[in-house]
């Protein structure tokens, strides 16, 4: 075998390769010519490799897209895990005869370890025996859903204006998410009422509140429910269902004894009614007159929250003083009530005494 050179060739330009020759004898050989040869020095490229560098990627996207600029003789893709459980170890896949082809493939590769970093490799050989490589780094494979914990509104709870704003953590940083608020019982029920969680900046890991606005409506009853999506794509909810929306304060009627009453031992207990139940209250007299002015006696509704009759004893009062009595209260929503006062009520425990009784005692009476 022999080489010749002779002059530069020039990358990717095509040629032609011809050969003659005479023998000693003074013979001419036959010219041969081989055509269509390509000088080709330049490596091959690999275009809009994805995963990109420090990428999330799931199940379903964990799959490896390229561009071939030139076809190939070979090539793979190849992850190569960096960090966790699967580190160190190679997944690599070999292109078939398709994926070795001009213009853009896919490629699934299979094996990859939830919550494990990777390092991705495109690399080929064309068809003149160049080579190249492709590396993406820092592609984390995730595969668990995102999660929100320490939810509020709990289930089943009442809430007013203030008790609406919804909070919880966020396990990851999300993509995007909703809070949506959906009336199931009530004025506002099947009306649904949501917030972007992106556009109010609550897509970050951690804890995070968001208001749904003055849009509830009063006495209706909600489902809550936060969901969102990881920048690796996987989907996460939570919901609370049952949650009351109530902005109205409770009352209590009718509260005895009443404006003016004269009461003694037995008919100074104080009686109501409470329209809801309540998370506090109180029972209150103030003396305004009396030997007792100025003292109060008050009595703060244990056991005497629930909706309905109640009664309360609220102690010893000062013969001969004039009371002011209050019922206060504040519901499970949160929203006090309007305090109920009712004034110049005298207490007096004193039995009444009957002076100068006619017939005396032994009298002869006769019918007039």
């Amino acid at each position: 075998s022999y080489e010749f050179g002779g002059g530069v060739l020039v990358d990717g330009t095509i040629y032609k390769v011809g050969i003659i020759g005479t023998d000693v004898a003074g013979n001419a050989g036959t010219l041969v010519e081989n055509t269509n040869i390509t000088y080709d020095i330049t490596n091959p490229g690999f275009g809009s490799v994805t995963p990109v560098t420090n990428a999330k990627v799931r199940a379903g996207t964990r799959s490896v897209t390229y561009t071939n600029v030139e076809d190939l003789s070979a090539g793979s893709v190849v992850y190569t895990g960096t960090g966790g459980s699967d580190s160190g170890t190679v997944h690599n896949t070999v292109f078939d005869a398709t994926q070795r082809q001009t213009g853009s493939h896919t490629v699934d590769v299979a094996g990859l370890v939830d919550a494990n970093t990777y390092s991705l490799e495109v690399k080929g050989t064309d068809l003149a025996g160049n080579s190249a490589t492709v590396t993406n780094t820092g592609i984390i494979y995730d595969t668990t859903n995102p999660s929100f914990g320490s939810v509020t509104p709990a289930t089943g709870s009442r809430v007013n204006a203030g008790g609406r704003v919804a909070s919880w953590t966020n396990s990851e940083a999300l993509s995007g998410g909703t809070l949506k608020w959906t009336g199931t019982a009530g004025t506002d029920s099947g009306n649904v009422h949501s917030e972007d969680l992106g556009t109010n900046g609550k897509l970050g890991q951690g804890a995070q509140t968001l208001d749904i606005g003055a849009v509830l409506a009063n006495g209706s009853t909600y489902t809550m429910e936060v969901s969102g999506t990881d920048v690796a794509g996987n989907t996460g909810n939570v919901s609370r269902t049952g949650i009351v929306y109530d902005t109205a304060g409770p009352a209590f009627t009718p509260v005895l004894p009443d404006v003016g009453y004269k009461i003694g031992p037995v008919s100074r207990t104080v009686s109501w009614s409470n329209n809801e139940a309540l998370s506090a209250g109180e029972v209150k007299y103030v003396s305004t007159a009396g030997s007792d002015s100025g003292s109060s006696y008050a009595n703060n509704m244990a056991g005497k929250l629930g909706q309905g009759n109640q009664s309360v004893d609220i102690g010893a009062l000062v013969n001969g003083s004039t009371y002011t009595l209050t019922v206060a209260g504040t519901d499970v929503a949160g929203n006090p009530g309007t305090t109920v006062t009712n004034t110049g009520i005298i207490y007096d425990s004193d039995a009444p005494g009957f002076g100068s009784v006619t017939p005396d005692t032994n009298a002869r009476i006769s019918a007039g």
